[in-house]
């Protein structure tokens, strides 16, 4: 019986060793997604925001102005950030725990 019980403790160490290493493996894949897809969305602003730029300079036959334009643009989608801070952060929180609590749903729903 001690056999027993000791053989049942280890195997549930072990079945707790995987599934925290299933979760954490889970969670670093789609950490770096996110970083490679952020890398590649922001590469692709920085390029599209000189273009606009030099579109708009090449306009008002000004490069500098042109790209001071995109950069004021900017600036103001900053501030606004900014200051809508709190309700972001919360919008955000919602969203994960949404989320979350719908993945939890589907793999119970998946065990039955």
């Amino acid at each position: 019986m001690l056999g027993f019980l000791k053989k049942y403790i280890n195997n549930r160490i072990e079945l707790l060793k995987l599934d925290l290493t299933e979760t954490i493996s889970g969670l670093l894949s789609i950490i770096i997604f996110i970083i490679i897809v952020f890398s590649i969305g922001m590469m692709f602003l920085l390029l599209a925001s000189f273009a606009l730029g030099i579109m708009i300079g090449s306009y008002f036959n000004n490069l500098g102005l042109g790209i001071l334009i995109i950069s004021c643009i900017y600036l103001i989608l900053f501030i606004i950030l900014l200051t809508n801070y709190s309700s972001i952060r919360k919008y955000i929180m919602r969203r994960i725990i949404e989320m979350h609590l719908n993945v939890k749903e589907n793999e119970l729903n998946d065990k039955n």
